[in-house]
């Protein structure tokens, strides 16, 4: 075979090595880029999967092999430039290597030379030698080689020479104790020789400290770069695989932008296009770790294929971005991440890609799609997989357009999604606004990220959460097209019973605005009491449980603001409720009558105050004529259904009643209420009548103040008792003997936190 390409070179070594050959001086000229046979191109790999890895070089020359090889070529064209006097003899014996002679001249005046020699007993003989690389015009070889050191200061770059003792073990050959030299850079260092399928050809070098800083030209005196080669196209034959060439090293300094990175291991290896990361290891940068193993095929081309696997770790995230030259998020911290990659740019595949930062955890499984990077930008970017939110499994399809204005289209599954997870909310209370700023409620409402993107979103969960709520088979459907928001429908089940609504959020313009219609039916009042309250039952000596079923039908709810405080201050809408209220007490009024005759300060316990808001009569009414009031209430509502009906209303950002009534057994409660969603305040009256005198209210409580922390009253309306009230409830006789105290009965009255309970 013509001696044409490095693989036909490769192939009369192996057909010659059983015997002594010499052949005379001849010119031999290679392609700078070799081309395969057709017969060799092997069959294209599937697609977002890398070629296999090359299989490790097996062992030396067998020990029974006896050989001798000589060449000489007296000129080697490669990459237009000759490599001259080329002279190698081998001699195998005894499982041991010699090389009596080896030189070459490279471009650059890089010369070659090596010489090592056989001694001892013919079964088991050594090798000993030197061995020399020298090139004084380093610049000279690495531009022969297509290497841009433009960015390189002209000082540096400029020499290379590694000199050191040869042996032979195994069938193999290994230079030991080099010195390695790179301009004022030296290190220790060798080569092994693996005389195997494919040949394999490792250097290792070791150096204490590199000044990395010293190798950049500074800004402004870097001179401009020529143009660089182009990428191969991915559907070019391959390259023959040839010698796989590695490189070991390791450097316990370097130095860069003025920092130190310590303990830099390096061990990678190449054959043919496909790139081997046996093991790159950085132990601190900046306090960060970093692993990466893997390979890269196709590694030279438009469209490599990586198939790698990453660990990384840094204590001050914020500090490593800002040594990169990015700006880093406030309270960055501590980060990791770590998983595997594999496929094309273009089509990339992850294998559990996990980051966590800022408390925040994400893992990655699935298929990652950038078409046209390999080209420039991408023009749309696309995710379909799993992704684990904070301990939340996440699954579907995400795609974006990328080109002009973005649009982003996702279908999302789960089982389990908790908002606030996602929020990260950190606990901590937020800080006032400095001196001179507004208010956070006065702040402009930024409605430009609405208008700076279209998608839509399809959203389907078993459980969606957002404290207090809890909404059993979640579906959301919504699209946004130039900042307007349109939710077709968000429908699911909440406190046993059923929600669903629709509407828009405009954002189209500076102002925000708001516009949602929608029903809740069959809520179970104890459920959502027992959610948000943490129990339905309230009290201790008369334990009084609240349950029942609520609807609201006919939700509407509008608002505009530029600001938050603007929109709360501009709510509008209103409700139609229904349903009813049950208020289970057992035996409450025996057990309140007895309590009353031998404990004046407890009488009304935690129960009437929580369920009631009762506080103690100042100047005219006595304890006892309140308490029979509130046992007669209690006796007229609890232990059946008490119906509810009328309408609540939102104008001007303030709620109001219409008709609002709990309809109990011969009595009712008329709710009058005026909630001020701006201020946070309410006023808020509720008028207890009985069937027996229904000119006046019998019981009357108030509930006003700020909403964070009303005020709550009790006074005995002016309608008359029942006839022979005193003679039906137990109790009562001792209730009329308690004198008056001199201040409240219940100080400090706790209220449950029911949502939309007096505008909360």
């Amino acid at each position: 075979e013509p001696l044409s390409s490095p693989s036909a070179i490769l192939k009369s070594l192996a057909a010659k090595a059983v015997c002594e050959t010499s052949m005379p001086p001849s010119n031999l000229n290679l392609p700078a880029t070799p081309v395969a046979p057709a017969a060799a191109t092997p069959p294209a790999a599937p697609a977002g999967r890398p070629t296999p890895a090359t299989p490790a070089a097996a062992d030396g020359i067998p020990a029974d092999l006896t050989a001798k090889l000589a060449i000489d070529v007296a000129e080697i064209v490669y990459n237009k430039k000759p490599i001259r006097d080329v002279a190698v003899e081998l001699e195998a014996r005894g499982g041991a290597v010699a090389v009596p002679r080896l030189t070459a001249t490279l471009p650059g005046e890089m010369t070659l030379q090596a010489r090592s020699t056989m001694s001892g007993a013919p079964s088991r003989p050594t090798v000993s030698g030197d061995f020399s690389l020298v090139g004084p015009k380093l610049r000279e070889t690495l531009a022969w080689l297509d290497v841009d050191v433009s960015d390189v200061p002209a000082a540096k770059l400029t020499r290379l020479s590694m000199k050191g003792k040869m042996s032979s073990t195994g069938g193999n050959v290994a230079v030991t104790d080099a010195v390695f030299e790179l301009d004022d850079l030296k290190g220790s260092g060798g080569i092994a020789v693996t005389f195997g399928v494919p040949l394999s050809i490792v250097t290792n070098v070791a150096i204490d400290t590199v000044d990395l800083d010293s190798y950049i030209a500074p800004a402004g005196q870097k001179p401009a770069s020529g143009a660089t080669a182009a990428a191969k196209a991915p559907g070019a034959a391959p390259a023959v695989a040839g010698p796989a060439v590695g490189l070991k090293a390791r450097i316990a300094r370097l130095i860069y932008k003025k920092e130190t990175i310590g303990g830099i291991d390096v061990d990678v290896a190449l054959q043919g296009s496909t790139l081997r990361l046996t093991d790159i290891k950085v132990s601190n940068l900046l306090g960060a770790r970093l692993a990466v193993r893997g390979t890269v095929a196709g590694y030279d081309t438009a469209l490599p294929r990586p198939d790698i696997a990453f660990n990384f770790e840094a204590p001050d995230a914020g500090r490593l971005l800002k040594f990169a030259g990015t700006t880093a998020p406030a309270g960055l911290g501590a980060a990791s991440a770590s998983g595997a990659v594999a496929g094309s740019i273009e089509q990339l595949v992850l294998r559990e890609v996990a980051v966590s930062a800022m408390g925040h955890s994400v893992r990655a499984d699935g298929t990652l799609s950038l078409p046209g990077i390999s080209r420039g930008a991408p023009q749309s970017a696309a995710y379909k997989g799993s992704v684990v939110l904070n301990g939340q499994t996440i699954e579907g399809a995400v795609d974006a357009k990328l080109t002009g204005k973005p649009n982003i289209t996702a279908e999302l599954r789960a089982g389990v999604l908790d908002l606030d997870k996602i929020g990260g909310g950190s606990g901590v209370a937020s800080r006032a606004p400095a001196r001179g700023q507004p208010a956070a409620g006065a702040q402009p409402i930024d409605t430009a990220a609405l208008r700076g993107i279209d998608g839509s979103l399809k959203l389907v969960a078993g459980t969606l959460i957002s404290a207090p709520l809890r909404i059993g088979n979640a579906d959301l459907a919504a699209t946004l097209k130039d900042g307007v928001l349109t939710v077709s429908h968000f429908k699911g089940g909440l406190y046993g019973g059923s929600l669903a609504f629709s509407g828009v959020v405009n954002g189209s313009q500076p102002a925000l605005s708001i516009d949602f219609k929608g029903d809740a039916s069959g809520i179970y009042l104890g459920e959502m009491l027992r959610s948000t309250a943490g129990t339905n039952q309230f009290g201790s000596t008369v334990k009084v449980t609240i349950d029942g079923r609520l609807n609201a039908t006919g939700i509407a709810v509008r608002g505009t603001g530029a600001t938050s405080d603007q929109l709360k201050s501009s709510m509008a809408g209103g409700a139609q409720l229904g349903g009813h209220i049950y208020a289970g007490a057992d035996k409450a009024l025996q057990v309140l009558g007895g309590a009353a005759a031998g404990a004046v300060g407890g009488v009304i316990d935690q129960t009437l105050g929580n369920v009631l808001g009762a506080v103690g009569q100042k100047g005219g009414t006595g304890v006892g004529n309140i308490l029979n009031a509130i046992a007669l209430v209690l006796n007229r509502f609890v232990n059946h259904d008490s119906p509810i009906s009328g309408r609540v209303d939102v104008a001007g950002g303030v709620l109001t009643d219409r008709s609002l009534v709990v309809q109990g057994n011969r009595a009712a409660a008329n709710i009058a209420t005026r909630t001020n969603f701006g201020n946070a305040t309410t006023d808020t009256t509720v008028n207890f009548t009985i069937a027996e005198d229904g000119s006046a209210p019998y019981l009357i409580t108030t509930v006003r103040g700020p909403m964070s922390s009303p005020a709550f009253n009790v006074t005995r309306g002016t309608a008359k008792d029942p006839p022979g009230m005193l003679s039906t409830l137990p109790g009562v006789q001792q209730i009329e003997q308690i004198p008056v105290p001199g201040r409240s009965l219940i100080p400090n009255v706790p209220l449950p936190n029911l949502p939309g309970l007096f505008g909360r």
